[in-house]
């Protein structure tokens, strides 16, 4: 399976993996960072204004403890990528997104929804019915 190409809404910015355990960046095809990553990518957003990127994937070694497992990183894109948290799952993440005032990721997982507190750099499950925040919607033009 091929790993995913994650676009901005506006198509200007793109995030992929490399074979050398890179996440590369660019900017209207112009590489503008390169990240280490011990994940694949499977999926992922940036937010409305491009300032932040998430993405989630099968970690790169496979762990007794965490078979299973899917890894969830949320990087700042500007002025050079910069890992703001990251989180484990022990089964699949679905989607994720950020909230309308990008303190928050909402992340639906095989277990429900998790919200990620990007300024506290903390996480809280919650039932999958729960919708505490609104989140940011990619309206291509």
């Amino acid at each position: 399976m091929a790993e995913a190409v994650v676009k901005s809404c506006d198509a200007t910015f793109s995030a992929a993996s490399n074979n050398h355990g890179s996440m590369i960046i660019e900017n209207n095809g112009k590489i503008t960072g390169k990240v280490r990553l011990d994940h694949d990518i499977d999926g992922g957003v940036f937010s409305l204004d491009d300032s932040l990127l998430v993405v989630y994937g099968l970690p790169k070694r496979v762990s007794r403890k965490y078979p299973q497992a899917t890894r969830l990183s949320v990087y700042k894109v500007s002025p050079r990528p910069t890992l703001v948290m990251n989180e484990m799952y022990g089964g699949g993440v679905y989607d994720a997104l950020f909230s309308d005032n990008q303190k928050f990721v909402v992340v639906e997982n095989q277990y429900g929804v998790d919200v990620l507190d990007l300024i506290r750099r903390k996480s809280k499950s919650f039932d999958s019915t729960y919708a505490p925040y609104s989140t940011q919607k990619c309206h291509p033009k």
